[in-house]
């Protein structure tokens, strides 16, 4: 008979993590295709569309200039990037979600070697539920 590696308290806690990780990896996965769906198809895209429909329109060098100024300005609105507290949060959960993703093979291949990755999980499934 194979003796597994992992002792009871790990399978435990193996058992009871799976479940609210997946559910973790789920909810940043739409999060993530969401926001970026968003920026793509709601702000970039009509933005573009609109500069290319002044170009057309003119000749004029500086209303082209004046267009392309209002077209960035809109960019940096719209990705909510204008807001230094929102676009910290954005930044903060995509950085959760990269480390998860670097985090989340490591731990389940052997989760008793590294505490502290245990710990950094926990803290990213608390951000995302509670």
């Amino acid at each position: 008979m194979k003796q597994s590696k992992y002792s009871t308290k790990t399978k435990t806690v193996l058992i009871s993590v799976s479940p609210l990780m997946s559910s973790c990896l789920s909810k940043m996965i739409f999060f993530m295709d969401s926001f970026l769906f968003y920026l793509q198809n709601d702000v970039i895209s009509q933005q573009f569309l609109l500069l290319k429909s002044t170009i057309k329109e003119t000749t004029d060098f500086e209303k082209i200039k004046i267009c392309h100024e209002e077209y960035l300005d809109a960019l940096y609105t719209q990705c909510l990037l204008k807001e230094s507290t929102i676009s910290e949060a954005i930044s903060q959960l995509i950085n959760y979600s990269y480390n998860i993703c670097l985090t989340f093979p490591t731990f389940f291949s052997d989760p008793s070697s590294d505490p502290q990755k245990f710990l950094e999980l926990s803290h990213v499934i608390s951000f995302f539920f509670f």
